[in-house]
């Protein structure tokens, strides 16, 4: 009987998941200050998976639950002298990356994210929330053209005429991130990951570095 009523209450899940998810896309500052539908949604992924296969994921879902925050409670036990504001600011950037990857790619994009050194991560997230002014001028025809040679470089068609200024924004933000990594190991490592991303998860960290 109980699997009957769980199997009964999964289209309604899912429903109410989808519809907060669509609001975390197309409205995530105010999704951002509303921690009780943020709570609502950690509730919904915890009940989905209690009667869900994993197989059976609805698709637009897949790797959402990485975006999710941890309760202010949770976070100052697991880090007594952290900034919670802060790290809410770094959730809400990594947002920016996360949302526009296809579905399928989010979960192996947050795995290697993950498995990436603590030099590499802290650097990543600072140059994310980092909004100071960086000069960067204009990218050269050539540089423009070899960029669409690069994971990611279909991004350049979608600039249009704004590439040139754009793709000078990525490079001069890649440069001061990979100036405030400690070791060559750390860069060597960066520069592994960003390479070995596919071409929609390579376009998303490049418009985010654009902006």
């Amino acid at each position: 009987m109980e699997t009957d009523l769980a199997e009964v209450a999964l289209p309604t899940i899912i429903s109410e998941i989808t519809a907060i998810e669509t609001d975390m896309r197309t409205n995530r500052p105010a999704y951002n200050r509303d921690t009780e539908k943020q709570a609502r949604l950690r509730d919904l992924y915890d009940r989905r998976a209690a009667v869900q296969a994993p197989t059976v994921l609805d698709e637009d879902s897949q790797g959402m639950e990485a975006l999710m925050p941890v309760l202010r409670s949770d976070f100052y036990k697991q880090c007594p002298d952290g900034d919670y504001a802060l790290y809410a600011k770094y959730l809400r950037h990594c947002g920016d990356v996360m949302l526009p990857i296809p579905s399928g790619e989010r979960r192996s994009f947050v795995a290697r994210f993950e498995a990436l050194p603590d030099g590499v991560v802290q650097a990543m997230m600072t140059e994310l929330a980092n909004t100071a002014t960086v000069v960067h001028g204009r990218c050269t025809e050539k540089q423009v053209r070899d960029a669409t040679r690069i994971n990611g470089g279909s991004v350049i068609h979608e600039w249009g005429q704004e590439a040139p200024e754009k793709m000078a924004r990525v490079r001069a933000r890649l440069e001061r991130m990979l100036m405030t990594m400690e070791t060559d190991r750390d860069v060597s490592s960066f520069m592994d990951w960003l390479s070995g991303l596919s071409d929609g998860a390579a376009r998303a960290v490049y418009r985010k570095l654009a902006q």
